[in-house]
Protein backbone atom coordinates (compact mmCIF):
# COMPACT_ATOMS: atom_id res chain seq x y z
CA UNK A 1 0.00 0.00 0.00
CA UNK A 2 1.68 3.19 -1.22
CA UNK A 3 1.01 6.86 -0.69
CA UNK A 4 2.28 9.68 -2.87
CA UNK A 5 5.08 10.14 -0.33
CA UNK A 6 6.38 6.56 -0.56
CA UNK A 7 5.79 5.64 -4.23
CA UNK A 8 8.75 5.98 -6.66
CA UNK A 9 7.75 6.65 -10.27
CA UNK A 10 9.31 8.39 -13.27
CA UNK A 11 6.54 9.36 -15.73
CA UNK A 12 9.13 10.02 -18.46
CA UNK A 13 10.44 6.44 -18.47
CA UNK A 14 8.43 4.43 -21.04
CA UNK A 15 7.38 0.80 -20.63
CA UNK A 16 9.98 -1.79 -21.73
CA UNK A 17 10.23 -2.03 -25.49
CA UNK A 18 8.40 1.28 -26.09
CA UNK A 19 10.04 3.97 -28.24
CA UNK A 20 10.73 7.12 -26.23
CA UNK A 21 9.42 9.47 -28.95
CA UNK A 22 6.12 7.60 -28.92
CA UNK A 23 5.92 7.76 -25.12
CA UNK A 24 6.93 11.46 -25.01
CA UNK A 25 3.87 12.38 -27.08
CA UNK A 26 1.60 10.47 -24.69
CA UNK A 27 3.10 12.22 -21.65
CA UNK A 28 2.71 15.62 -23.34
CA UNK A 29 -0.95 14.92 -24.13
CA UNK A 30 -1.68 13.77 -20.56
CA UNK A 31 0.21 16.66 -18.95
CA UNK A 32 -1.70 19.28 -20.92
CA UNK A 33 -5.00 17.44 -20.56
CA UNK A 34 -4.57 17.54 -16.77
CA UNK A 35 -3.12 21.03 -16.23
CA UNK A 36 -4.35 23.20 -19.11
CA UNK A 37 -8.11 23.90 -19.10
CA UNK A 38 -8.00 25.17 -22.71
CA UNK A 39 -6.05 23.87 -25.72
CA UNK A 40 -2.49 25.23 -25.79
CA UNK A 41 -0.88 23.78 -28.90
CA UNK A 42 2.09 26.17 -28.93
CA UNK A 43 2.98 25.45 -25.29
CA UNK A 44 2.58 21.72 -25.87
CA UNK A 45 5.01 21.92 -28.80
CA UNK A 46 7.53 23.74 -26.59
CA UNK A 47 7.07 21.08 -23.88
CA UNK A 48 7.53 18.21 -26.35
CA UNK A 49 10.49 19.90 -28.04
CA UNK A 50 12.29 20.33 -24.69
CA UNK A 51 11.57 16.73 -23.74
CA UNK A 52 12.94 15.31 -27.01
CA UNK A 53 16.11 17.45 -26.89
CA UNK A 54 16.64 16.46 -23.25
CA UNK A 55 16.39 12.75 -24.05
CA UNK A 56 18.83 13.20 -26.95
CA UNK A 57 21.48 14.52 -24.56
CA UNK A 58 20.79 11.74 -22.05
CA UNK A 59 21.06 9.15 -24.80
CA UNK A 60 24.38 10.59 -25.97
CA UNK A 61 25.89 10.66 -22.48
CA UNK A 62 24.36 7.66 -20.71
CA UNK A 63 22.97 5.43 -23.46
CA UNK A 64 19.39 4.63 -24.49
CA UNK A 65 18.50 2.79 -21.25
CA UNK A 66 18.66 5.91 -19.02
CA UNK A 67 15.76 8.36 -19.14
CA UNK A 68 15.46 11.91 -17.79
CA UNK A 69 13.16 12.62 -14.87
CA UNK A 70 10.67 15.44 -14.25
CA UNK A 71 13.25 17.59 -12.45
CA UNK A 72 15.54 17.30 -15.47
CA UNK A 73 12.67 18.47 -17.65
CA UNK A 74 12.08 21.48 -15.40
CA UNK A 75 15.74 22.51 -15.72
CA UNK A 76 15.51 22.02 -19.48
CA UNK A 77 12.46 24.27 -19.72
CA UNK A 78 14.28 27.02 -17.82
CA UNK A 79 16.91 27.14 -20.57
CA UNK A 80 14.53 26.72 -23.51
CA UNK A 81 15.72 27.75 -26.96
CA UNK A 82 14.60 31.22 -28.08
CA UNK A 83 12.50 29.80 -30.91
CA UNK A 84 10.46 27.84 -28.35
CA UNK A 85 9.17 31.10 -26.94
CA UNK A 86 9.80 32.18 -23.34
CA UNK A 87 6.08 32.68 -22.66
CA UNK A 88 5.28 29.13 -23.75
CA UNK A 89 8.05 27.64 -21.63
CA UNK A 90 6.99 29.77 -18.69
CA UNK A 91 3.42 28.46 -18.99
CA UNK A 92 4.77 24.90 -18.69
CA UNK A 93 7.05 25.83 -15.79
CA UNK A 94 4.12 27.36 -13.92
CA UNK A 95 2.49 23.91 -13.92
CA UNK A 96 5.69 21.91 -13.33
CA UNK A 97 6.80 23.81 -10.23
CA UNK A 98 3.85 22.96 -7.93
CA UNK A 99 3.81 19.41 -9.30
CA UNK A 100 7.47 18.86 -8.39
CA UNK A 101 7.14 20.76 -5.12
CA UNK A 102 4.50 18.30 -3.90
CA UNK A 103 5.77 15.12 -5.58
CA UNK A 104 9.52 15.62 -5.28
CA UNK A 105 9.94 12.34 -3.38
CA UNK A 106 7.95 10.38 -5.95
CA UNK A 107 9.59 11.82 -9.07
CA UNK A 108 13.18 12.17 -7.80
CA UNK A 109 14.45 9.07 -9.63
CA UNK A 110 15.65 8.03 -13.07
CA UNK A 111 13.74 4.74 -12.72
CA UNK A 112 11.09 4.08 -10.09
CA UNK A 113 9.78 0.85 -8.61
CA UNK A 114 9.37 -1.93 -11.17
CA UNK A 115 5.79 -1.62 -12.39
CA UNK A 116 6.17 -4.96 -14.16
CA UNK A 117 6.67 -6.64 -10.78
CA UNK A 118 3.95 -4.62 -9.05
CA UNK A 119 1.42 -5.70 -11.69
CA UNK A 120 1.71 -9.19 -10.20
CA UNK A 121 0.83 -8.00 -6.69
CA UNK A 122 -2.32 -6.58 -5.06
CA UNK A 123 -1.36 -2.89 -4.78
CA UNK A 124 -3.13 0.17 -3.36
CA UNK A 125 -2.01 3.69 -4.29
CA UNK A 126 -3.57 6.41 -2.13
CA UNK A 127 -3.48 9.95 -3.53
CA UNK A 128 -5.59 11.67 -0.89
CA UNK A 129 -4.28 15.17 -0.16
CA UNK A 130 -3.31 16.07 -3.73
CA UNK A 131 -5.15 18.44 -6.05
CA UNK A 132 -7.53 17.02 -8.62
CA UNK A 133 -5.22 17.98 -11.50
CA UNK A 134 -2.22 16.21 -9.96
CA UNK A 135 -4.24 13.10 -9.13
CA UNK A 136 -5.57 12.97 -12.67
CA UNK A 137 -2.08 13.30 -14.15
CA UNK A 138 -0.55 10.52 -12.02
CA UNK A 139 -3.42 8.09 -12.54
CA UNK A 140 -3.73 8.63 -16.28
CA UNK A 141 0.04 8.25 -16.82
CA UNK A 142 0.03 5.02 -14.80
CA UNK A 143 -3.05 3.81 -16.70
CA UNK A 144 -1.41 4.59 -20.04
CA UNK A 145 1.86 2.98 -18.91
CA UNK A 146 0.06 -0.29 -18.16
CA UNK A 147 -1.96 -0.09 -21.38
CA UNK A 148 1.15 0.59 -23.50
CA UNK A 149 3.04 -2.19 -21.73
CA UNK A 150 0.27 -4.68 -22.51
CA UNK A 151 0.15 -3.41 -26.08
CA UNK A 152 3.89 -3.95 -26.50
CA UNK A 153 3.65 -7.43 -25.00
CA UNK A 154 0.75 -8.27 -27.38
CA UNK A 155 -1.24 -9.51 -24.40
CA UNK A 156 -4.68 -9.53 -25.99
CA UNK A 157 -7.91 -11.32 -25.31
CA UNK A 158 -7.31 -12.63 -21.76
CA UNK A 159 -7.73 -10.76 -18.50
CA UNK A 160 -4.32 -9.94 -16.99
CA UNK A 161 -4.98 -7.21 -14.46
CA UNK A 162 -7.72 -5.03 -12.97
CA UNK A 163 -7.52 -1.40 -11.89
CA UNK A 164 -10.07 -0.25 -9.30
CA UNK A 165 -10.80 3.49 -9.18
CA UNK A 166 -12.52 4.95 -6.14
CA UNK A 167 -13.87 8.47 -6.69
CA UNK A 168 -13.69 7.70 -10.42
CA UNK A 169 -14.56 11.27 -11.40
CA UNK A 170 -10.89 12.17 -10.77
CA UNK A 171 -9.97 10.23 -13.92
CA UNK A 172 -13.22 9.66 -15.83
CA UNK A 173 -14.96 13.03 -15.50
CA UNK A 174 -17.06 14.46 -18.34
CA UNK A 175 -14.16 16.73 -19.33
CA UNK A 176 -11.55 13.95 -19.35
CA UNK A 177 -13.45 10.87 -20.58
CA UNK A 178 -15.50 12.18 -23.49
CA UNK A 179 -14.96 12.74 -27.17
CA UNK A 180 -11.31 12.53 -28.29
CA UNK A 181 -9.77 12.97 -24.83
CA UNK A 182 -6.78 10.64 -24.13
CA UNK A 183 -8.61 8.70 -21.39
CA UNK A 184 -11.58 8.03 -23.68
CA UNK A 185 -9.37 5.81 -25.85
CA UNK A 186 -8.21 3.82 -22.84
CA UNK A 187 -11.74 3.05 -21.69
CA UNK A 188 -12.75 1.69 -25.09
CA UNK A 189 -9.60 -0.33 -25.87
CA UNK A 190 -7.88 -1.30 -22.59
CA UNK A 191 -10.09 -4.37 -22.09
CA UNK A 192 -8.84 -5.82 -25.39
CA UNK A 193 -5.28 -5.59 -24.01
CA UNK A 194 -6.20 -7.70 -20.98
CA UNK A 195 -6.67 -4.66 -18.72
CA UNK A 196 -9.95 -4.45 -16.85
CA UNK A 197 -11.19 -1.58 -14.73
CA UNK A 198 -13.77 -1.06 -11.99
CA UNK A 199 -14.90 2.55 -11.51
CA UNK A 200 -16.92 3.56 -8.45
CA UNK A 201 -18.46 6.96 -7.74
CA UNK A 202 -21.39 8.35 -5.78
CA UNK A 203 -22.28 10.85 -8.53
CA UNK A 204 -22.61 9.10 -11.90
CA UNK A 205 -23.70 12.38 -13.52
CA UNK A 206 -20.07 13.59 -13.24
CA UNK A 207 -18.68 10.66 -15.27
CA UNK A 208 -17.81 10.93 -18.95
CA UNK A 209 -19.77 9.35 -21.77
CA UNK A 210 -16.84 7.10 -22.77
CA UNK A 211 -17.04 5.29 -19.43
CA UNK A 212 -20.82 4.93 -19.26
CA UNK A 213 -21.01 3.75 -22.88
CA UNK A 214 -18.20 1.16 -22.82
CA UNK A 215 -18.43 -0.71 -19.53
CA UNK A 216 -19.68 -4.28 -19.55
CA UNK A 217 -21.46 -4.22 -16.18
CA UNK A 218 -23.33 -1.32 -14.57
CA UNK A 219 -24.41 -1.52 -10.91
CA UNK A 220 -26.69 1.17 -9.43
CA UNK A 221 -27.34 1.54 -5.73
CA UNK A 222 -29.67 4.09 -4.14
CA UNK A 223 -29.44 7.56 -5.72
CA UNK A 224 -31.06 10.73 -4.45
CA UNK A 225 -30.13 13.49 -6.92
CA UNK A 226 -32.41 13.76 -9.96
CA UNK A 227 -29.47 14.37 -12.31
CA UNK A 228 -27.69 11.21 -11.10
CA UNK A 229 -30.88 9.18 -11.53
CA UNK A 230 -31.38 10.44 -15.09
CA UNK A 231 -27.81 9.76 -16.20
CA UNK A 232 -27.75 6.28 -14.66
CA UNK A 233 -31.14 5.41 -16.12
CA UNK A 234 -29.90 6.58 -19.54
CA UNK A 235 -26.76 4.43 -19.28
CA UNK A 236 -28.72 1.35 -18.16
CA UNK A 237 -31.60 1.79 -20.57
CA UNK A 238 -34.27 2.16 -17.86
CA UNK A 239 -37.68 3.57 -18.73
CA UNK A 240 -39.33 6.26 -16.60
CA UNK A 241 -41.06 3.90 -14.18
CA UNK A 242 -37.90 1.85 -13.62
CA UNK A 243 -35.84 5.00 -13.14
CA UNK A 244 -37.88 5.97 -10.08
CA UNK A 245 -36.77 2.80 -8.30
CA UNK A 246 -33.24 4.27 -8.12
CA UNK A 247 -34.55 6.68 -5.48
CA UNK A 248 -36.22 3.96 -3.38
CA UNK A 249 -33.64 1.18 -3.19
CA UNK A 250 -33.08 0.00 0.42
CA UNK A 251 -29.60 -0.70 1.79
CA UNK A 252 -28.07 -3.77 0.15
CA UNK A 253 -30.36 -3.80 -2.90
CA UNK A 254 -29.13 -2.77 -6.35
CA UNK A 255 -30.01 -2.78 -10.04
CA UNK A 256 -27.61 -4.44 -12.51
CA UNK A 257 -27.30 -4.20 -16.30
CA UNK A 258 -24.92 -6.62 -18.02
CA UNK A 259 -24.16 -6.00 -21.68
CA UNK A 260 -22.90 -9.46 -22.57
CA UNK A 261 -25.28 -11.82 -20.74
CA UNK A 262 -28.70 -10.29 -20.05
CA UNK A 263 -30.66 -7.86 -22.20
CA UNK A 264 -32.79 -6.51 -19.35
CA UNK A 265 -31.75 -4.90 -16.03
CA UNK A 266 -32.49 -6.91 -12.89
CA UNK A 267 -32.37 -6.53 -9.12
CA UNK A 268 -29.72 -8.08 -6.87
CA UNK A 269 -29.21 -8.22 -3.13
CA UNK A 270 -25.71 -7.75 -1.75
CA UNK A 271 -24.69 -9.51 1.48
CA UNK A 272 -23.65 -7.28 4.34
CA UNK A 273 -19.88 -7.24 4.86
CA UNK A 274 -18.55 -5.74 8.09
CA UNK A 275 -15.14 -4.15 7.63
CA UNK A 276 -12.89 -3.04 10.47
CA UNK A 277 -11.73 0.51 9.75
CA UNK A 278 -9.36 1.00 12.68
CA UNK A 279 -5.97 0.74 10.93
CA UNK A 280 -3.82 3.73 11.89
CA UNK A 281 -1.17 5.48 9.78
CA UNK A 282 1.50 4.33 12.24
CA UNK A 283 0.44 0.68 11.82
CA UNK A 284 0.49 1.06 8.06
CA UNK A 285 4.00 2.57 8.15
CA UNK A 286 5.21 -0.32 10.31
CA UNK A 287 3.62 -2.85 7.95
CA UNK A 288 5.09 -1.24 4.82
CA UNK A 289 8.64 -0.64 6.14
CA UNK A 290 10.10 -4.05 5.09
CA UNK A 291 8.27 -3.92 1.74
CA UNK A 292 9.66 -0.48 0.91
CA UNK A 293 13.14 -1.57 1.98
CA UNK A 294 13.01 -4.50 -0.44
CA UNK A 295 12.00 -2.40 -3.48
CA UNK A 296 14.74 -1.06 -5.75
CA UNK A 297 14.86 2.13 -7.79
CA UNK A 298 17.45 4.26 -9.59
CA UNK A 299 17.98 7.69 -7.96
CA UNK A 300 18.24 10.85 -10.01
CA UNK A 301 21.54 11.71 -11.68
CA UNK A 302 22.56 15.21 -10.65
CA UNK A 303 23.50 16.94 -13.87
CA UNK A 304 26.02 19.20 -12.14
CA UNK A 305 28.12 16.11 -11.31
CA UNK A 306 27.56 14.41 -14.63
CA UNK A 307 29.31 17.23 -16.50
CA UNK A 308 32.60 16.31 -14.80
CA UNK A 309 32.43 12.59 -15.49
CA UNK A 310 32.46 10.71 -18.76
CA UNK A 311 29.99 7.99 -17.81
CA UNK A 312 29.60 4.93 -20.04
CA UNK A 313 26.10 3.86 -21.17
CA UNK A 314 23.99 2.53 -18.30
CA UNK A 315 26.44 3.63 -15.58
CA UNK A 316 23.92 4.98 -13.06
CA UNK A 317 23.99 4.53 -9.31
CA UNK A 318 21.21 2.21 -8.17
CA UNK A 319 19.47 2.30 -4.79
CA UNK A 320 19.12 -1.14 -3.26
CA UNK A 321 18.08 -2.18 0.23
CA UNK A 322 21.00 -1.78 2.63
CA UNK A 323 23.31 -0.78 -0.24
CA UNK A 324 26.07 1.72 0.43
CA UNK A 325 25.92 4.88 -1.69
CA UNK A 326 28.39 4.84 -4.58
CA UNK A 327 30.80 7.78 -4.92
CA UNK A 328 30.83 10.16 -7.89
CA UNK A 329 31.95 8.35 -11.03
CA UNK A 330 35.57 9.02 -11.93
CA UNK A 331 36.98 9.42 -15.43
CA UNK A 332 37.00 6.15 -17.34
CA UNK A 333 38.21 5.15 -20.79
CA UNK A 334 35.81 5.79 -23.64
CA UNK A 335 33.85 2.54 -23.95
CA UNK A 336 32.84 3.53 -27.45
CA UNK A 337 36.39 2.89 -28.64
CA UNK A 338 36.46 0.57 -31.66
CA UNK A 339 38.95 -1.72 -29.89
CA UNK A 340 37.95 -2.48 -26.28
CA UNK A 341 40.68 -4.15 -24.19
CA UNK A 342 40.97 -7.91 -23.58
CA UNK A 343 39.36 -8.58 -26.97
CA UNK A 344 35.91 -7.85 -25.51
CA UNK A 345 32.87 -6.91 -27.54
CA UNK A 346 31.28 -3.49 -27.06
CA UNK A 347 28.47 -5.00 -24.96
CA UNK A 348 30.87 -7.02 -22.80
CA UNK A 349 33.02 -3.96 -22.19
CA UNK A 350 29.92 -1.92 -21.30
CA UNK A 351 29.00 -4.50 -18.64
CA UNK A 352 32.58 -4.55 -17.34
CA UNK A 353 32.60 -0.76 -16.94
CA UNK A 354 29.18 -0.90 -15.29
CA UNK A 355 30.60 -3.34 -12.73
CA UNK A 356 33.44 -0.89 -12.11
CA UNK A 357 31.23 2.16 -11.62
CA UNK A 358 28.29 0.48 -9.86
CA UNK A 359 29.79 -2.28 -7.67
CA UNK A 360 26.88 -2.45 -5.22
CA UNK A 361 24.25 -3.29 -7.85
CA UNK A 362 23.01 -6.89 -7.89
CA UNK A 363 23.41 -8.90 -11.06
CA UNK A 364 19.64 -9.08 -11.63
CA UNK A 365 19.22 -5.30 -11.31
CA UNK A 366 22.25 -4.74 -13.55
CA UNK A 367 20.70 -6.82 -16.33
CA UNK A 368 17.44 -4.90 -15.95
CA UNK A 369 19.03 -1.44 -16.07
CA UNK A 370 21.24 -2.37 -19.06
CA UNK A 371 18.25 -3.90 -20.88
CA UNK A 372 19.79 -7.37 -21.04
CA UNK A 373 17.79 -10.57 -21.01
CA UNK A 374 18.83 -13.15 -18.42
CA UNK A 375 20.20 -15.38 -21.18
CA UNK A 376 22.28 -12.62 -22.75
CA UNK A 377 23.45 -11.23 -19.41
CA UNK A 378 24.49 -14.62 -18.05
CA UNK A 379 26.40 -15.36 -21.26
CA UNK A 380 28.31 -12.07 -20.94
CA UNK A 381 29.09 -12.72 -17.25
CA UNK A 382 30.39 -16.21 -18.06
CA UNK A 383 32.65 -14.70 -20.72
CA UNK A 384 34.02 -12.08 -18.31
CA UNK A 385 34.51 -14.77 -15.69
CA UNK A 386 36.36 -17.07 -18.09
CA UNK A 387 38.61 -14.15 -19.05
CA UNK A 388 39.45 -13.66 -15.34
CA UNK A 389 37.97 -10.14 -15.34
CA UNK A 390 35.16 -10.46 -12.77
CA UNK A 391 34.33 -12.64 -9.78
CA UNK A 392 30.68 -13.28 -8.88
CA UNK A 393 29.59 -14.00 -5.31
CA UNK A 394 26.28 -14.43 -3.47
CA UNK A 395 25.91 -12.00 -0.56
CA UNK A 396 23.03 -11.72 1.91
CA UNK A 397 22.44 -8.04 2.66
CA UNK A 398 20.50 -7.39 5.86
CA UNK A 399 18.38 -9.79 7.84
CA UNK A 400 15.47 -10.04 5.42
CA UNK A 401 15.32 -11.46 1.92
CA UNK A 402 17.50 -13.96 0.16
CA UNK A 403 21.12 -13.60 -0.93
CA UNK A 404 21.80 -11.74 -4.17
CA UNK A 405 24.67 -12.02 -6.64
CA UNK A 406 27.25 -9.24 -6.93
CA UNK A 407 30.36 -8.87 -9.09
CA UNK A 408 33.81 -7.44 -8.33
CA UNK A 409 36.70 -6.76 -10.68
CA UNK A 410 39.78 -8.96 -10.60
CA UNK A 411 43.31 -7.58 -10.44
CA UNK A 412 43.63 -8.28 -14.16
CA UNK A 413 40.68 -6.04 -14.97
CA UNK A 414 41.69 -3.28 -12.52
CA UNK A 415 45.18 -3.12 -14.05
CA UNK A 416 43.59 -1.73 -17.23
CA UNK A 417 40.28 -0.03 -16.36
CA UNK A 418 41.18 1.10 -12.84
CA UNK A 419 39.88 0.21 -9.39
CA UNK A 420 36.21 -0.21 -8.60
CA UNK A 421 34.42 2.80 -7.10
CA UNK A 422 33.97 1.28 -3.65
CA UNK A 423 33.64 4.59 -1.81
CA UNK A 424 35.82 6.24 0.81
CA UNK A 425 36.14 3.22 3.12
CA UNK A 426 39.50 1.49 3.70
CA UNK A 427 38.23 -2.05 3.20
CA UNK A 428 37.63 -4.06 0.05
CA UNK A 429 34.36 -5.16 -1.45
Amino acid sequence: MFTWRTFKFNPLAPPPGTDFLYWAQIVADLFFDAFFPTPAAASKNAFLNALIHLYGRFQERYGPAVYPCMSDLQEEMKTAEPDSGPDRSQACLNRLRPLLLLLHDMFDCQAGFSLEDLLNEPVVLELDGLTQEIQAFILTVLFYWIFTYRLGQTQRGTLKHILVFDEAKMVFSKEKASGAAPVARLVSTAREMGQGQVAADQMPSTLGHALLANVSVLIALSLSARKDMQDMAYAMGLHDAQREYLNHLPLGLGIVKMADRYTQPFQVRFPRVDISKDVTDAELEHFMAPHLAALEYVPRIHREESVVADVPPGAVETHEPCAQPSPPVEDVPDDRSPKPPFGLSEREYSVLMDVKNRPFVSTVERFRSLRLTNYMGNRIVRGLNDADLVVEREIKVGRRGRARKFMKLTETAESVVGRQNLGPGKGGF
